[in-house]
């Protein structure tokens, strides 16, 4: 046994992997260690760790071998229980070939038979069948000529009838269309006329409005070429005063809002004042109220 795997030349768990790798069997370390004993690494582990392991799997592996056996003599009785098997099947097997080759020739006579008698059969069909179609073609032209007839004289009937109701619809017709014709025209009128009113009543509406806002315009148009008029005047007396030094004011009048406007001015002048403050120079001088 190989002790040069561990450290030293004892036997331990370097040595016993690598001889287990190097083929040697866990019963083959097991024996060689009982023998060797004091060349277990340790021995106060005797029979300690390393040597339970070993005795384990060589127990193991006596009972893995027993098992391997015990299946292998299992098997082979299986094996011998199928072949016994399939020598029975093969037995029966050739039997029931036997018997059905007899089955076979058998059925290839009745075969023949039943082909001879099917073919004789359809002979006698095919010619009770053109028999047949005969019959049914000369019954056939015979019944396809009266339908024809009648076929005739009920279309001519229907051609009647239909005349008779396209006469009597197109009667009808006329009548609902000349009604509705009348209804619509008297309706055309009626909205014509009304029509007429509505463009009436807009036409005058407008003419009264355009009036309106003509003579709005008008009193605009009025009402600021007299405001443009007395700011000329007031520009140009103011313009003369400045341009005279003896007509000159020395007096500057400060203009109340309600001054600037016409109606405003004349709203003062009739609490009898101009909305103006008299001054001389930065003060106030005196109040015309």
């Amino acid at each position: 046994m190989n002790t040069s795997y561990g450290a030293s030349n004892n036997f331990g768990h370097a040595d016993y992997y690598g001889n287990l790798n190097a083929g040697k069997t866990n019963k083959q370390i097991l024996d060689w260690i009982n023998n060797n004993q004091g060349m277990l690494h340790d021995d106060r582990y005797r029979p300690g760790e390393l040597y339970s392991t070993i005795q384990a799997a060589a127990i193991n592996d006596r009972n893995v071998a027993a098992n391997k056996a015990q299946q292998k003599r299992q098997l082979a009785a299986q094996q011998a229980a199928i072949a016994k098997l399939q020598a029975g099947f093969d037995s029966r097997l050739s039997s029931v070939n036997d018997r059905m080759l007899a089955q076979q020739q058998s059925y290839a006579s009745t075969l023949a038979e039943q082909k001879d008698r099917f073919n004789a059969s359809q002979r006698q069909q095919q010619a009770q069948y053109a028999s047949d179609i005969l019959a049914m073609n000369n019954q056939f032209a015979e019944t396809q000529s009266a339908q024809s007839a009648r076929y005739t004289s009920d279309i001519n009937a229907m051609k009647d009838t239909f005349s008779q109701r396209y006469s009597k619809q197109n009667q009808l017709y006329a009548g609902n269309l000349k009604s509705v014709r009348d209804e619509l025209t008297a309706q055309q009128a009626q909205q014509a006329k009304k029509y007429q009113t509505n463009i009436l009543n807009m036409q005058n509406t407008y003419a009264s409005n355009q009036k309106k806002q003509e003579q709005k315009y008008a009193s605009n148009i009025l009402s600021m070429q007299n405001t443009f008029k007395e700011q000329q005047r007031q520009l140009r007396d103011t313009l003369n005063a400045k341009a005279n030094p003896h007509t000159r004011q020395t007096q500057v009048g400060v203009q109340a809002p309600d001054a600037k406007e016409k109606a405003g001015a004349a709203k003062l002048q009739a609490r009898g004042t101009k909305g103006s403050f008299n001054r001389q120079g930065l003060r106030i001088q005196a109040l015309n109220i």
